[in-house]
């Protein structure tokens, strides 16, 4: 301990409960004598300088029971604790390792560490926060995106302040399937298991001075496609479809547009009939008088009406066919939608293609006449469901964001906006309940409908006979 020089023996009971061995005995007074320390804080230097509300004894410059302890419990060392010559009520603290900005340290010192010059001693362990002013990079930037499994990620952390170039690392397990580059501060990988991580990251600039910060950083499932119970039938404007195992189509109600694809513009077909020259399909669509069927090796396939460029080529061409012909400059072709007058495709790499009629911009794209070619939506990616509807469509993403374009005459853009004169050709998000995830789409008449994960239904749009269910 640190005590004055006097020469009165210290109490047997004292010393039993002293902490480190005393210099020379003190005078035990009142508790009200004892030092009391008014504040702690790091030097220019990194040492510790210790302010107390009254003038201490001479110290004898040893470390006495003084602890300095840095982030992640790190032992500072104290080697000397010496009066400050020009004010006796500061004590320096020297330690073997310094103090680096922006730690965290903390100072305990135990029973009969110091004495004052009146004889008064420290009566009990005491605990104390240290102030650390010297200067330190600061993490900064926006908060780390939510990931999802399956989908590559990347987020660089950023900071500001401190000296020099920056190192980064992370003190808890990251994400499965992501890593951290100790240079950029760049995190990415592809998310591999779904769960929210809170991860304490650290830069340090070139002189060791650091922060640390928590990150929550989340990671969704995978969004797939859902599995539709209807996915073999389809109901278009006055007829339906049917799609058998063997990949073979089948057609009945209304042929006037030859709808039915039997190489003829009949009226009616009251029982199934096999569409003609189709043949490994994998889904089917059906539109207001036209049809759609995607093949097996990602080509698509039109039928029906063109009148507004449904089957892939100028009305002024071909009005409407009788039999199945190709929509040209698609392929990798994974899902088809068919609409009242217009048509989706979805792409294996998550692009969406469109074409047909346009009037409210329903295809994605700024003009609004009819476009018979087939034409990329570039405002979405990595999209893995879509749905076409009267003059509405719907695209899901892989992060399980859903998006509308298209007619907003009853609010079918999902955002809490009603707009019944313009076309609105740009994706937006639609708003949703938060907490809410997001497994299935249906573009409607005018409406539109999600499903959950957790099988609720929301709806929005047009409301006649409550098909939004309110």
């Amino acid at each position: 301990m640190f005590c004055k020089g006097n020469k009165t023996k210290i109490l047997s009971l004292l010393l039993s409960l002293v902490m480190v061995v005393a210099l020379a005995p003190v005078t035990v007074l009142a508790a009200g004598d004892a030092p009391i320390l008014q504040s702690a804080a790091v030097t220019t230097d990194g040492n510790v300088e210790l302010t107390f509300n009254k003038a201490m004894g001479d110290t004898g410059g040893g470390a006495g029971g003084f602890t300095v302890v840095g982030d992640f419990g790190a032992n500072k060392n104290v080697k000397a604790a010496t009066l400050v010559e020009t004010d006796n009520t500061k004590i320096l603290l020297t330690l073997t390792t310094p103090v680096r900005g922006g730690e965290a340290p903390r100072l305990s010192y135990g029973l009969g560490t110091i004495s004052a010059e009146d004889g008064g001693l420290l009566g009990e362990i005491k605990y104390f926060a240290i102030t650390n002013a010297l200067p330190h990079p600061v993490l900064a930037g926006a908060a780390p995106a939510a990931g999802t499994v399956g989908t590559s990620y990347e987020h660089t952390f950023a900071a500001s302040g401190g000296t020099g170039v920056y190192s980064f690392y992370h003190l808890d397990p990251l994400p499965a399937g992501l890593t951290l580059n100790s240079s950029t501060g760049v995190l990415s990988g592809t998310p591999t298991n779904a769960q929210t991580y809170p991860v304490r990251i650290r830069v340090i600039d070139i002189n060791s001075a650091h922060d640390i910060k928590t990150f929550t950083i989340a990671i969704n499932p995978a969004v797939t496609a859902p599995s539709a119970p209807d996915a073999r039938i389809a109901a278009g404007g006055g007829h339906s479809l049917y799609l058998k195992e063997d990949g073979t189509v089948w057609a009945w109600g209304g042929n006037a547009q030859g709808q039915l694809g039997q190489g003829t513009f009949d009226y009616t077909y009251e029982t199934p009939k096999q569409v003609i020259g189709l043949a490994g399909i994998k889904s089917i669509a059906a539109g207001h008088l036209f049809s759609l069927a995607l093949k097996n090796d990602g080509t698509v396939w039109a039928w029906g009406t063109n009148g507004n460029g449904q089957l892939g080529r100028l009305p002024a061409e071909m009005s409407r066919n009788h039999t199945p012909v190709q929509i040209t400059g698609l392929s990798g072709i994974t899902a088809i939608s068919a609409g009242y007058n217009f048509c989706l495709a979805l792409e294996t790499n998550g692009d969406v293609w469109a074409w047909g009629g346009n009037g409210k911009g329903q295809l994605g794209q700024p003009a609004t006449e009819t476009i018979s070619t087939p034409a990329k939506i570039a405002a979405l990616q990595d999209i893995v469901a879509i749905s076409a509807g009267y003059h509405n469509a719907l695209a899901l993403r892989s992060d399980g964001k859903c998006w509308s374009w298209g007619s907003n005459y009853y609010g079918e853009l999902g955002n809490g906006t009603v707009d019944a004169l313009s076309a609105n050709p740009t994706p937006v998000q639609i708003t949703v309940p938060d907490g809410i995830e997001i497994s299935g789409i249906c573009a409607g008449h005018q409406n539109a409908m999600l499903f959950t994960k957790t099988g609720d239904v929301y709806g929005w749009g047009y409301n006649s006979l409550r098909v939004v269910g309110r």
